[in-house]
């Protein structure tokens, strides 16, 4: 596994000329094209994009569940493709917008958290996460599926944060949730990737605000290609963005400061 100096000192992950395709009733759906994206220690990149723009095609292929027929995608320098699949899993934290992909729900609280830690079970760090579950009003022996599905993707998020991974993929996470669960959601996240951390984030969301709020980095995706990308700072506003819902053929690279 690389070592910890190589992973500060080089991307977490980074696309180089992804260019992908999709077969549909005979015909080529172009889904990524062209797209390239650096991701270093203490970033925090967020996607944003229309309907069908290419958003989960770009997860997947920086997940390494897709390969695509042009361009690579590297994760701390090396292919990510030839990385086995346990210094894979060590490095990278995934979490989807269906927490039952993250959680198994016959199991208690005890026993979820337990498999997530197995080698390390009576640890300060899982006793602490187990704490933290209690107090936010979860028994130690409720069954994940009795939970509501808020509890269970914070639950979901504090699981895959206590793995510590170096690299975080979150595809649109906050997308069912209310905007209770919502804010305590960001709120952990937000400490998880506050200015100083070593922790890097690629986050898809539909959420502008939420995007304005977390991000060093903005990219906007339509038809598969980033049509603006810009760096904290530099972000258009709230009904700038809007504006690039309904006006997508636009090229806003061109206006990137």
């Amino acid at each position: 596994m690389p070592s910890r100096s190589s992973v500060d000192s080089t991307p977490l992950i980074q696309a180089i000329g992804l260019t992908h395709d999709f077969i549909v009733f005979g015909g080529l759906i172009r889904a990524l094209s062209d797209v390239a994206l650096t991701v270093m220690p203490g970033d925090a990149v967020f996607v944003l994009g229309t309907n069908g723009s290419g958003k989960t095609t770009l997860m997947k292929a920086l997940a390494g569940e897709i390969v695509c027929r042009k361009g690579q995608v590297q994760m701390v320098g090396q292919s990510l493709h030839r990385l086995p699949w346990s210094h894979r899993t060590k490095i990278l934290g995934r979490l989807s917008q269906r927490p039952q992909d993250n959680l198994c729900s016959t199991f208690t609280l005890d026993e979820m958290i337990n498999l997530y830690h197995s080698n390390r079970i009576f640890s300060s760090a899982v006793k602490q996460l187990k704490e933290e579950m209690r107090n936010a009003g979860m028994s130690h022996t409720q069954r994940i599926g009795d939970l509501s599905g808020g509890q269970q993707q914070l639950l979901a998020l504090r699981l895959v944060l206590s793995r510590e991974p170096n690299l975080m993929l979150l595809d649109e996470p906050t997308s069912s949730l209310d905007f209770a669960h919502t804010e305590l959601f960001v709120s952990i996240l937000k400490d998880a990737i506050r200015p100083g951390s070593d922790r890097g984030l690629v986050y898809i969301s539909h959420r502008v605000e939420e995007a304005i709020d977390l991000a060093s980095k903005i990219i906007f995706l339509h038809s598969g290609k980033i049509i603006g990308q810009w760096d904290r700072g530099f972000f258009p506003t709230v009904s700038q963005f809007y504006q690039m819902y309904s006006q997508p053929h636009r090229d806003y690279l061109g206006e990137r400061k």
